[in-house]
């Protein structure tokens, strides 16, 4: 069957990924206006253009690149963070070094951990870098506002509630019951106490706890694990050109870029104590949440994803925090 959503398609633990061999265009926001390019993914639903077989062949170092749309865009394929990340091994002379673009559309950090665990470490990764933390303070404002819950899980836990098995005879089959889905936000909210200065911790822990959970299994898998916190546009001073006029709502939300701000404060400042507490030779936490700061460019195409140039400055500065270690 089709899958109508190329970048959402369901997956056990994960929740989703990329449809496999799946195929989508869409307007090109680094090229000239009105510029059509095509999105390809590979059998495992990913942006991934090149072989990947689990069995590393001699003499190549392989880095997999793990994060949610920031880390999925950027055309070519080749302008993207992990591609422009293997750009500057090889203009640096490493052939040896393959980067492996994993970013999953719309995901959060504990999807990201599930990945990692249960389908990337059998593809021998020497290192892995995860560029995140947007996602885990964005999403919960607009949509499943659980600290930590993929972006749409109600709709699955309502399709859930709505289907029953039967057993007639030996025959087994699933019947939906109902039309349409039966969750409600503001219970959901009311719940988990949206807006509350609990809720945001809650929200900025989860994420910390799933990072910090990725560097111990790398540890245990014998594979080096690189976390970075994503810069996001409410930190960028100066703003210049087009980015002065980005909306600083999201989907209506008056304050969003308090918020934001507020919980990248409380993140940053948890992480300075996890770089102590954590961090080793095999795990290595960073905080690439100012990496614009002074930047006078134009660089921003909303209040979280970037242009090829940002890409590269943000794959300029993962490339020298990760090279003399592999």
């Amino acid at each position: 069957m089709k899958h109508a959503d190329v970048y959402h398609y369901p997956d056990p633990y994960v929740s989703f990924h990329g449809t496999p061999h799946g195929a989508t265009t869409t307007k090109d926001r680094n090229g000239p206006e009105e510029t059509i390019v095509e999105i390809r993914l590979n059998e495992l639903g990913f942006r991934i253009e090149k072989a990947l077989h689990r069995t590393k062949p001699a003499g190549e170092t392989r880095v997999f690149v793990l994060g949610s749309s920031t880390v999925f865009n950027g055309t070519p394929l080749s302008m993207s963070i992990p591609g422009q990340i293997e750009n500057c091994f090889r203009e640096n002379g490493r052939t040896d070094v393959e980067v492996y673009n994993f970013g999953l559309v719309s995901s959060v950090s504990g999807q990201e951990l599930s990945l990692l665990v249960h389908l990337l470490s059998s593809y021998e990764p020497d290192a892995v870098v995860v560029f995140n933390g947007g996602n885990d303070v964005c999403l919960p404002a607009n949509f499943d506002p659980r600290p930590g819950y993929p972006y749409n899980f109600y709709a699955y836990e309502s399709a859930l509630r709505k289907v029953r098995h039967t057993v007639t005879g030996n025959q087994f089959q699933w019947v939906y019951e109902g039309n349409g889905l039966d969750y409600d936000v503001s219970t959901l909210r009311k719940a988990c106490g949206y807006g509350t200065e609990e809720w945001e911790m809650a929200i900025a822990v989860k994420y910390l706890e799933n990072v910090v959970k990725m560097g111990r299994f790398a540890r245990g898998c014998g594979f080096k694990l690189f976390a970075f916190l994503e810069p996001i546009l409410f930190l960028k001073e100066p703003l210049s050109g087009k980015e002065r006029n980005l909306p600083t709502g999201y989907h209506g939300i008056e304050g969003f870029d308090v918020y934001v701000r507020r919980q990248y404060e409380r993140i940053r400042a948890m992480l300075r104590y996890l770089q102590k507490a954590e961090s080793d030779s095999r795990f290595v936490l960073t905080d690439l949440s100012p990496v614009f700061q002074g930047y006078d460019r134009d660089i921003y195409l909303d209040f979280r994803h970037v242009n090829n140039e940002g890409n590269r400055r943000i794959a300029e500065h993962i490339h020298a925090k990760i090279k003399d270690s592999l």
